[in-house]
């Protein structure tokens, strides 16, 4: 990358923000959850709360394996979503389509 494209494009900062709320979101989900530590339900935060970190954390790095790692989570999150409850929740879909838009859209300027 030369000296001009080093720079962190605003959308991805916007994102990085984004992706922080909903950590400090899981996490408070998290602390509610552990008095069943043993849950199911517990499992999928932790694990959805370390792999939104490492997003975020790539992303902030401007890394091309983070926009990666988002597209599959959130394509696994949606189909999980959809055949547990047999329908697509566009509340969910929609801005991780939106993200993943701004991730490719800037995927040439990460390495």
């Amino acid at each position: 990358m030369d000296e001009k494209s080093n720079k962190r494009p605003k959308s991805i900062t916007v994102v990085c923000a984004l992706l922080v709320l909903g950590l400090i979101l899981v996490t408070v989900k998290i602390f509610t959850y552990l008095l069943h530590p043993f849950s199911w339900f517990f499992g999928l935060l932790l694990s959805s709360f370390l792999i939104i970190f490492l997003v975020c954390f790539g992303l902030w790095k401007m890394k091309k394996w983070a926009v990666h790692l988002y597209s599959i989570y959130a394509l696994l999150v949606i189909t999980f979503t959809y055949l547990s409850l047999g329908k697509i929740v566009f509340i969910q879909t929609i801005p991780s389509i939106i993200i993943m838009t701004i991730c490719f859209s800037n995927i040439k300027k990460m390495s």
